[in-house]
C-alpha cells in the first residue's frame, strides 16, 4: 500500500503542472547563490551546526513531548516524532527569501541537513520507537533522500551557472522568483490538502494542536539559538525558517513505507497536519512581514550575507 499511496500522490496532475515551475523557480534560487557566503560557511560553520541540533535532536525530542502531553497513541506518537526528525525542507529557502533571510545559507542547510538525515533518520527512529515499544521495522527510504538531493543540487547548479555565464538571463530568473514562489507555496497547500482529505477525515484534536505547535516551536528555538550567537538577523530568520520547517514529505514516505494500511494512514495524519500548519503559518507570517515592511520599511530588510 504504502508504495500506491506515493504513487497516487506522483500521478496528482497538480504536480504535473507545477514540476517546470518548481524547476525554473530552484534554477533561479541558484542564480542567488553567493560563492563568498560559501566560503563563509567553511571558515564559520556555526549556523549549520545549529541547524543539525535543532532538527536532529530538539525537534525530535519536542515531537515526543507533545505526544506524551497529549497522550497521543503509539503510532500517532511515532508519525510525530518521525516527523520532527526529518530534515529541512518544504521550502525552506524560499521562505527565506521572502522573509530576508540568507539564501545561500539556508540552500546549505537544506542539502547538508537531507545528507545528515540519512544517518540521523535511522538513529532517531530507531531510539524513540524503543522508548514507545513500537516493534515495527521503520523503513527510512534513502533512494528518496537521494532524488530529494539531486532534485535540488541539479536546478540550483544550473542557476549557478546560467548566473556566471549568462547574466542576462540571470536577471530574467531572479525577476520570476517572488510571483513564481507565491504560486508554488499555494499549489503545495492545496496539493497537500487534496493528498490528506482521506486520512485526515476523522482526525483527532490532539493532533491538530500538537501539528500546529511544531513549527511554532521550530521558528522559536531556531531564532533563540541563533540569537544567543550574536548571529546577523538575515541568519537569524534562515536558521529559524529551516529548524521550522520539515520535509513531511519524507516522514510520510517513512510512515507509508513501514506499517500496515490502517496504521499507516493513521499515523501519516501528523505529517499531513504538520505541513498545512507549517505552510499556513509560513504564510501568514510572509503576509505580515511584507505589510510590515511596506508600512516601515528598512534598508537592513533584504537578503543578508554570511561574512566570516
Amino acid at each position: 500500500f504504502g508504495y500506491a499511496a506515493l504513487a497516487h500522490f506522483s500521478r496528482n496532475p497538480v504536480l504535473y503542472a507545477l514540476l517546470p515551475l518548481i524547476f525554473i523557480n530552484k534554477c533561479a534560487f541558484g542564480c542567488k547563490v553567493e560563492i563568498s557566503v560559501l566560503r563563509g560557511l567553511l571558515k564559520q560553520p556555526h549556523p549549520v551546526i545549529l541547524g543539525m541540533i535543532g532538527q536532529f535532536v530538539l525537534m525530535p525530542l519536542y515531537g515526543y513531548a507533545l505526544s506524551q502531553m497529549f497522550s497521543l497513541p503509539k503510532a500517532l506518537s511515532l508519525g510525530l516524532i518521525i516527523t520532527c526528525s526529518t530534515p529541512g525542507g518544504g521550502g525552506g529557502y524560499l521562505y527565506s527569501l521572502l522573509l530576508g533571510g540568507d539564501v545561500t545559507l539556508a540552500i546549505s542547510m537544506t542539502l547538508l541537513s537531507t545528507v545528515v538525515a540519512t544517518g540521523m533518520m535511522p538513529l532517531s527512529s530507531s531510539l524513540y520507537s524503543h522508548v514507545l515499544n513500537v516493534h515495527e521495522t521503520l523503513y527510512v527510504p534513502f533512494s528518496k533522500i537521494l532524488i530529494t538531493l539531486l532534485f535540488i543540487a541539479i536546478p540550483i547548479s544550473t542557476g549557478m551557472f546560467i548566473k556566471y555565464k549568462f547574466p542576462k538571463l540571470s536577471k530574467i530568473l531572479l525577476l520570476l522568483i517572488r510571483p513564481l514562489s507565491f504560486i508554488l507555496i499555494v499549489g503545495g497547500l492545496f496539493m497537500a490538502y487534496q493528498m490528506g482529505a482521506d486520512i485526515l477525515s476523522n482526525v483527532r484534536n490532539e493532533i491538530i494542536l500538537a501539528g500546529i505547535a511544531v513549527p511554532v516551536f521550530g521558528l522559536f528555538i531556531g531564532y533563540l539559538m541563533a540569537y544567543c550567537l550574536s548571529l546577523p538577523v538575515p541568519l537569524c530568520k534562515t536558521v529559524s525558517i529551516e529548524i521550522g520547517v520539515q520535509n513531511s514529505l519524507l516522514a510520510l514516505a517513512v510512515l507509508q513505507l513501514s506499517f500496515r494500511r490502517f496504521e499507516a494512514d493513521f499515523a501519516s495524519q501528523a505529517p499531513f497536519i504538520v505541513a498545512l500548519s507549517s505552510t499556513s503559518e509560513m504564510l501568514i507570517v510572509v503576509v505580515v512581514y511584507l505589510v510590515y515592511k511596506k508600512l516601515r520599511p528598512s534598508p537592513d530588510s533584504e537578503n543578508g550575507d554570511f561574512k566570516p
